[in-house]
């Protein structure tokens, strides 16, 4: 199949940018296997375009979520909390669950942190594959330290580390430039009650992979899941990569090989 005849088919939710929508891709009918794409933290289903394109080349449905609160203003934004970014992607599983023999979860950053948690309580699901996933973020013992007093006096942060060019194109692709102190803690809370406590109950096949020198979430973070693991069939890999983005920067190519051959494999 030639990327040209893949078609992505939108919800066009009122009140997300263009570029911001969830999106499906079927890949011909009766298709036994779906990826279910989950972005990170204050993102967007944007992201996962490539990513999208290049698992139906291979013959992979594509379900790319959209987290409750994300893509729309800051104010829906600081509504959803950890539960209901949960909720959102559950929802799409169990919808698919019934139609497809093979469903792989695949989550970026908290998105990743999401799907540690489903594969827990969904041992049905084929693999679970996390890339850059969030458990010890960068400066963590400071904004751990921080987040109750930033709590009571501020009400957003600016991710500081943007250029302009890359502010304007965020605001494109719905993604956020402040974000509430306030998601930061249900960030925080959904790391420790969700993705720390569960990771070993985890028995699904795991792929991982991580940036060594990733701006936002430290490797480390990758090397808890894979520790935590207690099962035989998990995969590791730390890329020489200095960007928390791996489905958008260089070697992508790399990352999309390595996650269709772990499809592949378990099928």
């Amino acid at each position: 199949m030639v990327l040209q005849e893949i078609k992505k088919e939108f919800y066009n939710q009122a009140g997300l940018s263009e570029w911001a929508q969830p999106f499906v891709v079927k890949v011909k009918p009766n298709n036994d296997t779906l990826a279910i794409l989950v972005h990170g933290f204050s993102s967007s289903p944007y992201i996962m375009h490539n990513l999208a394109d290049y698992l139906a080349s291979q013959g992979v449905d594509v379900e790319a979520v959209l987290l409750a609160g994300h893509g729309r203003n800051f104010k829906i934004f600081g509504q959803a909390d950890a539960q209901a970014w949960h909720d959102s992607v559950e929802k799409v599983l169990q919808e698919n669950l019934p139609h497809y023999k093979n469903i792989y979860l695949i989550g970026h950053s908290l998105g990743a942190s999401v799907c540690v948690s489903l594969a827990a309580d969904y041992p049905q699901v084929k693999g679970l594959i996390s890339l850059g996933i969030s458990v010890y973020l960068r400066g963590e013992k400071w904004i751990r330290f921080a987040l109750p007093f930033a709590k009571r006096f501020k009400k957003r942060y600016k991710k500081s580390w943007l250029t302009h060019d890359e502010i304007e194109q965020l605001k494109k692709e719905g993604r956020r430039v402040y974000v509430p102190v306030k998601s930061v803690s249900d960030l925080y809370r959904m790391i420790d009650t969700r993705t720390k406590k569960k990771a070993k109950l985890v028995k699904t096949p795991t792929l991982i992979i991580h940036s060594r020198k990733d701006q936002v979430s430290q490797p480390k973070s990758s090397e808890f899941l894979f520790q935590q693991l207690e099962l035989e069939d998990k995969e590791i890999y730390i890329l020489d990569k200095n960007s928390h983005g791996l489905l958008q920067r260089t070697r992508n190519d790399y990352v999309f090989a390595k996650m269709v051959d772990f499809i592949k494999k378990h099928n």
